[in-house]
């Protein structure tokens, strides 16, 4: 009987957790992460905020919860589409080219990227997604990168990242899509110590490739092709 309750119990907090990240999905996009309140959540996902701080202590976790698994969307979505075809090198530089296409396309998503990049939660939700993303690298292309110095790739990376979404969007650096996403490409593989020849190569494949695909996101970080390639 024990074993029953509880488990009806983990069943509803795991609803729960859900129903509040839908709702602030939904929130985060239409409205912006700033102007989001507790009350907001409390309202939309029909809780009480005891609920919230309970499941994920603050709002910043929640939105970093949203922006991590956007990332892994975008990894599972590239991958259907071309993991059969190219490698890994490829695949990661046509999900770097479709994220920044997604987030600086979209102006909801732009002022959601660009609030969370300014609190810093890009950075910190990143640290454990982006140290799994550089071992993939380092086991698959057998990189002489040692956890300390992946640890600083991971760090370095996300912080130019969140860095490029700000200074684009405050007009203090000039880039299009295409120029940010190079740079990005270019300075992770660099990091791996990936030889000139083979960033060059990457880079012109991934933009090939991307260039023929048609993706959009749809409301609240929800990616479709819209056309096969």
């Amino acid at each position: 009987m024990l074993e029953g309750i509880n488990l009806a119990t983990y069943d509803n907090g795991l609803n729960t957790k859900e129903t509040i990240i839908n709702s602030c999905k939904k929130l985060f996009y239409e409205n912006g992460y700033v102007k989001t309140t507790y009350s907001d959540i409390c309202e939309d996902a029909n809780i009480n905020q005891g609920s919230i701080y309970y499941h994920f202590k603050r709002k910043n976790n929640i939105a970093g919860i949203i922006y991590c698994d956007f990332l892994s969307q975008n990894k599972k979505f590239i991958h259907n589409i071309i993991g059969d075809k190219y490698g890994l090198q490829i695949c990661t530089a046509v999900e770097i080219r479709n994220y920044w296409n997604m987030f600086l396309n979209d102006e909801k998503a732009k002022k959601f990227y660009y609030e969370i990049a300014k609190e810093r939660i890009v950075v910190e939700s990143f640290k454990e997604t982006g140290e799994e993303f550089f071992r993939l690298h380092r086991k698959e292309y057998n990189l002489d990168i040692d956890d300390e110095k992946l640890k600083l790739i991971n760090l370095s990376s996300s912080a130019i990242e969140s860095e490029c979404i700000i200074g684009l969007i405050d007009n203090y650096i000039h880039l299009t899509i295409d120029g940010v996403s190079d740079f990005e490409i270019r300075t992770i593989y660099e990091f791996m110590e990936v030889s000139y020849k083979r960033i060059e190569e990457i880079l012109r494949i991934s933009k090939e490739i991307y260039s023929k695909m048609n993706v959009r996101m749809n409301k609240y970080f929800k990616l479709e092709l819209m056309k096969d390639i």
